[in-house]
């Protein structure tokens, strides 16, 4: 996911103002990298600006499962949690405005996209 969020992140940077889904087949991963199995992202306007999110999507590992190996990588971290009620909720207590289309209730990475 983490390398998927640093490709996105480069993506948003190289397209500016190009907000909705991304594919992954438009993102540039490291040799011999795949796109993740299940996996999401979009860039996306907030009040803060836009804003790239990146989440697991999947059933095969529990949302629950996923956001807590998120925050043992990024103890402290404000751009790693879960999603609710269109927030990022992380580790260190901070709520992350998201794009809409982020579903609720997932793991997720979001960056404030700068250039």
């Amino acid at each position: 996911m983490l390398v998927q969020q640093q490709a996105l992140l480069a993506w948003a940077r190289a397209n500016p103002g190009a907000y909705g889904a991304v594919p992954q087949a438009s993102l540039s991963f490291p040799n011999p990298w795949r796109a993740p199995y299940q996996v999401a992202s979009l860039v996306g306007g907030t009040v803060n600006g836009p804003v790239a999110v990146t989440w697991y999507a999947g059933a095969q590992t529990s949302t629950a499962s996923m956001a807590g190996t998120l925050v043992q990588l990024h103890a402290y971290a404000q751009d790693v949690g879960h999603t609710a009620g269109g927030v990022l909720v992380s580790p260190a207590g901070v709520f992350t405005t998201l794009p809409a289309g982020v579903p609720t209730g997932v793991a997720a990475v979001a960056d404030l996209v700068t250039p």
